[in-house]
């Protein structure tokens, strides 16, 4: 049992008048989080209305039309809506609106500390910004522009680049092997084999680096696409490395007369969406008198043992973001026309990662904004308890204590729309008109889900495919 402090973090309801009890329940209803706004959308996806969703969505966003966080998402309503020359626009918004937020400003900076980070623009992840150029460059295949998918080549790398060398090994996301492979896919299609070679092998690099943290392994398409790339480009030496790591490796064959080839994208669930968790750190009676500087160290040391306390002085209650445990999806393998398609992006992984790679820093700030509110709650029940009483210092600090709480919250902003995995299977097609099955299968063997996608084979060319699943 912990020892009861002289303070305490949050009024005792004996204290509330019925006015102060109310105002605290209206704010508590008034307060849905970012998650609940979204769930909507959500579900409007998930019976397949599109539009219905593009609806709820602006409507959540009204007046807030240059959030990334809203840009993101109808950015990729857009595309499943078919509208995809809008999407891209969308997405170039985006992807500016994160460049300019990346540094943020002092003043940002110190407003939340007096409230929340849910009060700042939303930044964004490292992984969500470089998916906007995933989609684009998806967008601009579909709609016949090789040259805008380059570009969008191109830029992804130079981000992803920037990533590798800014966190330099200290983050589990700094790389994307995955988008390197896709990248890598449509320049071999374009014919930049260099660059291709390029792509291939910075991929084959992130997955082996990447194995097992991420959730995926180095798919086996990817090594018969380096091998023959290397061969197209007279590289023996990189050949005959590729040929002793891979020894299962093939090359590719030109496709026959009449066909074409297809790369297929399998886009199955919602990424998770985060929750808010309860952190509770004692400050002692022995550092009453300490600075905020000081007690800052200590607590965050603290928060991470798990002990019972005695003497304790004062209860620093805050709100962190973090994940529900992984639940294991009811889909266990992806087949396009009978082919096991391969996972190669497990976003669920992803976005945890990169969670758990921030939080030392949202927890310092936390520690720092929940001590900041508990130093100026004290000083002003302090000076009112010297001059009116102690009656009054208490119900100002019953008061303040209720307007801490109600500002405590944490930001639990994402993009919710993207999905929990990608798969990807590359087939050879007759050329022409035609119906791709898509199958989920259960753990038993059974089909999960099904769909069908209407696509045109253009032959002796590399046609990129992508089909959604909203689970």
């Amino acid at each position: 049992m912990h020892d009861r402090a002289r303070r305490i973090p949050f009024p005792a309801p004996r204290r509330l008048s019925a006015p102060l009890a109310l105002l605290a329940v209206v704010s508590a209803m008034g307060c849905a989080s970012y998650v609940d706004r979204m769930a909507p959308v959500k579900a409007e996806l998930r019976r397949h209305n599109v539009q219905a969703a593009l609806a709820r969505l602006d409507a959540r966003f009204e007046g807030h039309d240059d959030d990334l966080v809203y840009l993101m998402e109808r950015g990729l309503l857009l595309r499943h809506a078919g509208r995809l020359q809008e999407s891209n626009v969308t997405f170039e918004r985006a992807e500016q609106r994160a460049e300019d937020l990346y540094t943020k400003s002092v003043s940002q900076n110190v407003a939340s500390l007096l409230t929340s980070d849910a009060i700042l623009p939303y930044e964004g992840e490292d992984f969500e910004r470089v998916l906007i150029n995933y989609y684009r460059a998806l967008n601009y295949l579909d709609l016949g522009q090789v040259e805008g998918a380059l570009v969008e080549c191109r830029k992804v790398q130079r981000k992803l680049q920037f990533y590798e060398e800014f966190h330099d090994g200290d983050k589990k996301y700094r790389t994307d092997p995955f988008v390197h492979y896709l990248m890598g896919l449509i320049q071999e299609s374009a014919g930049e084999m260099n660059d291709a070679y390029i792509s291939f092998k910075k991929a084959v690099e992130g997955f082996q680096e990447n194995d097992g943290v991420l959730g995926v392994s180095i798919p086996p398409s990817l090594a018969d696409d380096l091998l023959t790339v290397t061969t197209r480009l007279s590289f023996q030496d990189d050949h005959q490395e590729l040929q002793r790591r891979f020894p299962a490796a093939r090359l590719r064959a030109p496709p026959p007369p009449g066909s074409g080839e297809a790369v297929v994208l399998v886009e199955v669930g919602f990424v998770p969406a985060k929750t808010e968790l309860d952190l509770s750190i004692p400050i002692l009676e022995s550092e009453r008198n300490e600075s905020s500087v000081t007690l800052t160290g200590k607590l965050r040391d603290r928060a991470h043992e798990r002990r019972s306390w005695r003497d304790v002085h004062y209860w620093l209650k805050m709100a962190l973001p973090g994940y529900p445990p992984g639940i294991v999806p009811f889909w266990s393998s992806v087949e396009v026309e009978g082919a096991k398609a391969t996972l190669v992006e497990n976003l669920d992984m992803v976005a945890r990662a990169s969670l758990e790679d921030r939080m030392p820093r949202v927890l310092l700030k936390t520690i720092a904004r929940a001590l900041a509110k508990y130093l100026a709650t004290t000083k002003s029940e302090d000076a009112v308890a010297k001059r009116h009483g102690d009656s009054a210092g208490s119900a100002v600090g019953a008061i303040l204590n209720l307007a801490a709480l109600a500002t405590e919250q944490a930001d639990l902003r994402a993009w919710l729309g993207l999905p929990r995995e990608i798969y990807l299977v590359r087939l050879r097609l007759q050329a022409g008109s035609q119906d791709l099955a898509v199958r989920l299968r259960d753990r038993a063997g059974g089909i999960a889900a099904q769909g069908t996608v209407p696509v045109t084979i253009i032959e002796g060319r590399v046609n990129f495919i992508s089909h959604r699943f909203f689970l």
